[in-house]
């Protein structure tokens, strides 16, 4: 089951120049070994530090709901970090989350 959620297409949501927004497919590429390299990194830093990071994730999603570092970006950004830890914490600490 894992192999196969490991092969479906990276998808980040992009915006244009004009302000729309689109999905983009990621071809495997440099761009592509970047990102796994660093998921492997925050992976490995949630295994550290569990609490740690929960409390980065959520002080992030925060400033985004409040509106002081709003952007499709920096939205996107977390939700591909947030994504990229799961299954990393154990299902006691998620649940406790």
């Amino acid at each position: 089951m894992f192999q196969v959620i490991d092969s479906l297409p990276q998808v980040l949501v992009v915006e244009t120049e004009e302000g729309e927004l689109i999905r983009e497919v990621m071809k495997e590429s440099d761009t592509r070994a970047l990102y796994l390299s660093l998921q492997e990194c925050l992976k490995a830093l949630t295994k550290l530090d569990v609490i740690d990071t929960e409390v980065i994730m959520t002080d992030k999603l925060q400033r985004q709901v409040d509106g002081s570092e709003w952007s499709w970006t920096n939205l996107n950004t977390l939700c591909w970090a947030v994504g990229s830890i799961a299954g990393t914490m154990s299902m006691s600490a998620a649940s406790a989350c």
